[in-house]
């Protein structure tokens, strides 16, 4: 499962895509770049115009908006269990290597606690 963290400064689309649309130099390691031939991302509408992000659509069955909405708001959950750290709310100053470590612990803490007693819903 892929899961998108932001820096609190840049916005959801060109951390996805690993930069702007007109940018020259972007990340070949953005998560675009690693989601395999074929298969796409379920995203809100930040991401609308990317290839390998699926958004709800007017056209879709019920029963299909019905799972992408409570899929969505499964990842929202844990988006919010990582915001409850301070972790996506203002930008890191650290430099990379500790922003990694940084990222790596909450990530533990996040999932030991859903781990014992606090899962994620079904989706």
């Amino acid at each position: 499962m892929f899961f998108l963290f932001l820096q609190a400064s840049v916005s959801e689309s060109v951390t996805f895509n690993g930069g702007k649309k007109n940018d020259k130099h972007k990340d070949p390691n953005c998560l675009a770049n690693k989601i395999p031939e074929g298969k796409r991302i379920l995203a809100d509408s930040a991401l609308k115009g990317s290839k390998k992000a699926s958004v709800r659509m007017p056209g879709n069955s019920l029963a299909t908006k019905q799972f992408k909405a409570r899929a969505q708001a499964r990842h929202e959950t844990i988006f919010k269990r990582f915001k409850d750290f301070g972790i996506l709310r203002q930008r890191f100053r650290h430099g990379f290597h500790q922003h990694k470590m940084v990222l790596d612990a909450v990530a533990v803490v996040v999932q030991y606690d859903m781990e014992n007693g606090h899962p994620l819903f079904d989706v």
